[in-house]
C-alpha cells in the first residue's frame, strides 16, 4: 500500500539509523547524513530537470535545519515541490527547471495552440488533437545503450505532447513529443527518446532540442568593469541590506566577508523578499539579460525507431 505525502516536519516516524554516508540501492540514493542528504540534492539540481527521489531517514527530514534547507531551496527557485513518504522514507523532489528550458517550451505550446484556435486544419483533426503534458509509466528494462549522467526514471513527463485522438476518441495515437535539454547532455536527450519511442505505446516520433549555453562567455562579461558598475548600480537602487553588505565586502553584522565573490554576481538575488510587483518590474527593466545568461545555441532533431533502433530523420537544424 502506497503511503501519503506530507510536507511537515511533525508527522514523521523516528528512524533509529545514523551512518555518515550515502549508498545506492537501485535507482534510489540512500543518505546517511544530513550533510550528505544536501549535497546530493544540490549536485542533482544543478544537472536535472526532471523529477528525482533521494531516501532519507524521517528522523533526519524532520530536523528544523533540513526542513529550513528545503525551504530555501523553494525561496531561491530551485526547487518547484517536494513531498516525503514515510513509509519508506522517500523524499521526491521535482525540480524548478532553466527558465530557458521553460520559456522555449512555453513559446512552443503557445504557436501549436494559436494554430489550433486560428482553424488552420480541418474541424475533425483539430477535435481530435491534444497538446500537452501528464505523467506516465514506463516498462523497466536492464540494459541501456546511452551513456546518461542521469538516472532512468520510472514515470515520464514530457515537455510537450501533441496526440491524436482515435476515431472513438478512447486512446491517443500518432503522438508526438518534444523533450528540451538545458541542463541535459545530448546522450540524456538521445536516451529519453529511446525510451519514449521503445517503452510508451503510441509515441511515434521524439523532437529533442539541445541548447547550450557558453558559460566561459558570461564568466569574460562578468570579469569586466562594465558589469561590475551595472551590479554596482542595481545594488545602490535597488539592494536590500544582505546586497549592499555583501558589495561592499563586509557582512551585516560588521565582518569582513570572507566569501565574496560568485554570490555577487547575480542581480536577481538583491531584491527584499517584500518587494512590490512594481519594484520588481522596473528592476526588470534595467538589468541586461547578457549579464545572466551566456550566448545561446541550439540544435533541433526529429528521431524515431527504426528496425528497433533510434534513427534519426532527416537533417539537424
Amino acid at each position: 500500500m502506497s503511503s501519503l505525502p506530507i510536507s511537515k516536519a511533525g508527522n514523521t516516524p523516528h528512524h533509529e539509523e545514523t551512518m555518515p554516508q550515502i549508498h545506492r540501492t537501485r535507482n534510489i540514493f540512500y543518505a546517511m547524513s544530513i550533510d550528505a542528504a544536501e549535497d546530493h540534492i544540490l549536485s542533482k539540481l544543478a544537472i536535472v530537470s526532471e523529477g528525482f527521489e533521494l531516501g532519507i531517514p524521517s528522523n533526519f527530514y524532520s530536523t528544523a535545519r533540513f526542513q529550513e534547507f528545503l525551504d530555501l531551496a523553494q525561496e531561491r527557485n530551485q526547487i518547484l515541490r517536494y513531498a516525503y513518504f514515510p513509509n519508506d522514507c522517500r523524499l521526491q523532489i521535482i525540480p524548478m527547471g532553466s527558465p530557458v528550458h521553460q520559456a522555449l517550451c512555453w513559446a512552443l505550446e503557445k504557436d501549436l495552440r494559436d494554430f489550433e484556435r486560428k482553424g488552420s486544419s480541418s474541424i475533425k483533426v483539430l477535435e481530435s488533437l491534444h497538446i500537452g503534458a501528464g505523467s506516465m509509466l514506463i516498462a523497466s528494462s536492464s540494459s541501456d545503450q546511452f551513456a546518461r549522467r542521469k538516472t532512468p526514471a520510472r514515470k515520464k513527463t514530457p515537455d510537450l505532447a501533441i496526440s491524436f485522438l482515435s476515431p472513438r476518441g478512447t486512446i491517443f495515437r500518432f503522438t508526438v513529443v518534444l523533450e528540451v535539454g538545458f541542463t541535459e547532455t545530448y546522450e540524456d536527450l538521445l536516451g529519453d527518446a529511446f525510451d519514449w519511442l521503445t517503452k510508451i505505446q503510441g509515441v511515434n516520433l521524439v523532437v529533442i532540442v539541445d541548447i547550450k549555453e557558453d558559460r566561459k562567455a558570461l564568466q569574460d562579461v562578468k570579469q569586466t568593469t562594465a558589469f561590475q558598475s551595472r551590479v554596482q548600480k542595481l545594488v545602490d537602487q535597488f539592494g536590500n541590506l544582505q546586497a549592499r553588505a555583501r558589495d561592499s565586502d563586509i557582512d551585516i553584522d560588521g565582518e569582513v566577508s570572507a566569501d565574496k565573490g560568485e554570490e555577487n554576481d547575480d542581480p536577481s538575488s538583491i531584491l527584499s523578499e517584500t518587494a512590490t510587483d512594481d519594484l520588481i518590474k522596473e528592476l526588470e527593466t534595467e538589468i541586461d539579460i547578457d549579464d545572466c545568461v551566456g550566448p545561446l545555441s541550439a540544435k533541433l532533431e526529429f528521431w524515431e525507431l527504426g528496425d528497433g533502433t533510434l534513427q534519426q530523420r532527416g537533417e539537424s537544424f
